[in-house]
């Protein structure tokens, strides 16, 4: 439907389309309940427009990581369950203090 197509290609203050925003709910932390409304829109949109939606959702992604100084201490000290809530909430996974990434503070805590 032509209405319901036009729907999906709003974009909001920040350029992002709801196919997009459903993709970024998902990589935060979703109760079921968004999880299923995320997937009841992926159904509507169809497969082209999620794909396409998917690669814009990579592109946005990179935009909102931050550098994570609680993230490279959390891996420094093994705490899984506080680098994934770093990570959740767009931490970059390549967050760095001086020359120490998150990847190594875990690795040398081991």
């Amino acid at each position: 439907d032509d209405k319901a197509a036009s729907v999906l290609d709003i974009e909001n203050d920040e350029s992002e389309t709801p196919l997009q925003k459903a993709f970024l709910m998902l990589y935060q932390k979703p109760t079921e309940e968004k999880t299923r409304a995320a997937m009841t829109l992926f159904r509507v949109a169809g497969e082209d427009r999620v794909i396409k939606a998917q690669g814009m959702f990579n592109e946005a992604l990179k935009h909102k990581l931050k550098n994570s100084v609680p993230l490279v201490n959390h891996a420094s000290d093994g705490n899984a369950e506080k680098m994934y809530e770093e990570l959740v909430n767009y931490a970059d996974p390549n967050s760095k203090i001086k020359d120490e990434t998150a990847l190594l503070a875990a690795i040398s805590s081991k």
